[in-house]
């Protein structure tokens, strides 16, 4: 319910064009955006606070289709500058999330993915770093067999290959063909961001 201040902030703030477009909450995984937004939350306040997560979550399951204009509003006083932020971003997942067959957004199933490419490679490379010390050049093969069945590479987990080539370069060891292709494409542009085109 809007109070009359309220009412006269819906009218003269200007929202972004996404928030034209409903949100059918029964499309979404309510659970995994619950994470999110308890997560993001906690980054901006610096802290864990129940009472506004809690608000959030009434206000985004109060109904079938929520309203993110006066979601904005009420969350001004307690996320100051960074609501307008915080509610685009939330507003452009749920829209996402309402796409998706699965009801979670492709952006956090990326983010998910690359974060479990780069836990993977973080234990290949403890791996070469083990065979290293023992001299196996089997290891450094078996890095780079995993590493060649990834299509995609964010920049850290191409810095992550550069660095498994790296060790194996001071330590002697021969490299699989997979990680000798990203070192060199890496080499030849540059960076590792423009390996991945960002």
């Amino acid at each position: 319910m809007a109070t009359g201040v309220d009412a006269k902030l819906l009218k003269s703030t200007k929202f972004p064009p996404e928030f034209n477009q409903k949100v059918d909450m029964q499309k979404v995984n309510i659970q995994v955006m619950k994470k999110w937004i308890a997560s993001t939350v906690t980054t901006i306040l610096g802290n864990e606070d129940d009472v506004v997560i809690e608000l959030i979550f009434n206000l985004i399951e109060g109904g079938r289709f929520p309203d993110i204009k006066s979601l904005q509003i009420q969350l001004t006083g307690f996320l100051d500058k960074d609501t307008a932020t915080f509610c685009k971003d939330l507003w452009k997942l749920l829209l996402s999330a309402q796409s998706s067959p699965q009801g979670v957004p492709k952006e956090l199933l990326e983010a998910k993915k690359q974060e479990l490419l780069q836990e993977k490679l973080i234990k290949l490379l403890k791996r070469l770093d083990r065979g290293a010390k023992n001299s196996s050049a089997a290891t450094v093969a078996e890095v780079g067999e995993e590493v060649e069945g990834e299509a995609t590479l964010g920049v850290d987990v191409v810095m992550i290959v550069i660095e498994v080539a790296s060790v194996a370069a001071v330590v002697g060891l021969a490299l699989h063909p997979a990680i000798v292709t990203v070192v060199e494409i890496g080499e030849i542009e540059g960076t590792a961001e423009a390996f991945v085109g960002v």
